[in-house]
């Protein structure tokens, strides 16, 4: 009981020492937009500096404003170039944890993510991320084994024990082909369908939550396409997903409202909070609960 009452001091400690500190900005996300910005400026600079091979489907951008699940935003483009020029294991730590699954993703699908961070990787509950691993040409017998063991889909299981099964351009929920990279990382309307409302049940979608910014996904909202016109894509739903790595949307939420009722604390203010907490002390909502 001793450990315990410590342990939640410490981090009640830590909370009030991030709000007292706290400065307009994100500070983590500052300084990983000047890497990138160094990268890119060594990529326009340097002849010899060829894109990165990534591993997946490359996507089209619907037309109109939207907010396509897992699609690459402007600020990292540059990642995979990134990834390339890292040294160490541990040099890609700021990655593995992200915050938002689309860098994840990104990481999964490059050729230059060790094998230390594909171990982790492999453990998401984002199927499209847990294929990428898979499709990895780093990946190792023992991760493999993991997924052997211990994914929730069949057909990874399958997959995992059967290195010849393709995996490129294929639905990360049934292994079916996927028709239209450009609007879709599902085979079908149904898939991404089914796939919105399975991740709506589990909560890794919210309905609810937010408003998360960039956080925020459209996802189909109908089984068929569009007033029943082939070619035209389902009815869409705007769903939120969580901007605090390892936690769900709701749960960010309820510990928004509980740090803005304690402390006060502003939308922006208490998202950076989490987020710091899981960056620095790998803070789950449990323990946060625990510490109000």
């Amino acid at each position: 009981m001793k450990k315990e009452t410590t342990a939640r001091q410490s981090l009640t400690d830590l909370i009030d020492d991030i709000l007292e500190t706290a400065s307009p900005g994100h500070e983590e996300e500052d300084s990983l937009l000047r890497l990138l910005a160094s990268v890119d400026e060594l990529r326009r600079e340097s002849f010899a500096f060829m894109p990165t091979m990534t591993i997946g489907t490359t996507r089209l951008h619907r037309q109109g404003p939207t907010s396509d699940p897992f699609e690459t935003l402007e600020k990292w483009v540059d990642l995979p170039h990134l990834f390339e020029i890292l040294d160490r294991p541990e040099d890609f730590d700021p990655w593995v944890r992200h915050h938002h699954p689309t860098v994840r993703l990104m990481l999964a699908k490059s050729p230059h993510c060790p094998p230390e961070c594909l171990a982790i990787l492999a453990q998401e509950p984002w199927e499209e991320i847990r294929l990428a691993v898979l499709a990895n040409p780093q990946i190792t017998q023992k991760i493999r084994n993991y997924f052997i063991k211990n994914d929730p889909l069949e057909w990874l299981r399958e997959a995992a024990a059967d290195p010849k099964t393709p995996l490129s351009g294929r639905c990360a929920l049934d292994g079916g082909k996927i028709k239209r990279p450009d609007r879709f990382l599902t085979c079908s309307i149904a898939c991404s369908y089914q796939q919105a409302n399975q991740r709506l049940d589990s909560g890794l979608y919210s309905s609810t939550s937010g408003p998360f910014g960039e956080f925020t996904w459209e996802v189909a909202a109908s089984r068929s396409a569009s007033g029943g016109i082939p070619g035209t894509g389902p009815n869409w739903r705007r769903v939120h997903i969580s901007p605090v790595y390892g936690w769900l949307p709701d749960q960010v939420t309820s510990a928004r409202f509980a740090l803005s009722d304690k402390h006060g604390t502003s939308y922006d203010a208490a998202i950076e909070l989490l987020q710091k907490l899981v960056t620095q002390k790998n803070c789950s909502y449990e323990e946060f609960s625990a510490s109000l």
